[in-house]
C-alpha cells in the first residue's frame, strides 16, 4: 500500500500538465473504457453493435459501430486506429467454473492452467 501511495503522489510530475488537464484525462479514460469494451468484445464473445461516446479526434466524440466477422474478427466504423487493421495477440486463460475460496486458490489454478494466444483482428469498415 505505501508503493501504491508513493507512485501515485509522484505520477503527475512525470505527465505533461496539458494531459493534467480534465478534458485530456476525460479522452484519456473514455479511451481506456473502449479499449475495455473491445476486449470484452472479441474475448468473451458476448454481442453488440455500438459503443460510445468514443473520442476519436480532438473534440469529437462518435457512436463507434461494431459488425462481428468471426470469433475474434470485429469491423469497427469510425475506425479508431492507424491504418485500416489492427492485429493482437490475447493471451487468454480457460478456468473451471468459478469455485474459489481465496485469492491465493485462484493464483493457484490460473498459474496451473494453460495460457493460449488468439489472434484477435480489428478492421476498418470496408466500403
Amino acid at each position: 500500500m505505501k508503493g501504491e501511495r508513493e507512485f501515485r503522489s509522484e505520477l503527475p510530475a512525470s505527465i505533461a500538465p496539458v494531459e493534467l488537464e480534465f478534458e485530456a484525462l476525460w479522452r484519456n479514460y473514455m479511451r481506456l473504457e473502449t479499449f475495455d469494451y473491445l476486449s470484452l468484445l472479441t474475448c468473451l464473445g458476448f454481442e453488440s453493435s455500438s459503443c460510445a461516446p468514443v473520442p476519436t479526434f480532438e473534440g469529437q466524440w462518435e457512436l463507434l459501430t461494431v459488425r462481428r466477422l468471426g470469433a475474434f474478427e470485429v469491423e469497427l466504423d469510425p475506425f479508431p486506429f492507424a491504418g485500416g487493421r489492427l492485429e493482437l495477440d490475447v493471451e487468454c486463460v480457460h478456468l473451471e467454473p468459478p469455485d474459489f475460496g481465496s485469492a491465493g486458490e485462484l493464483r493457484a489454478q490460473l498459474n496451473s492452467t494453460q495460457h493460449e494466444f488468439r489472434r484477435t483482428a480489428y478492421r476498418a469498415k470496408s466500403e
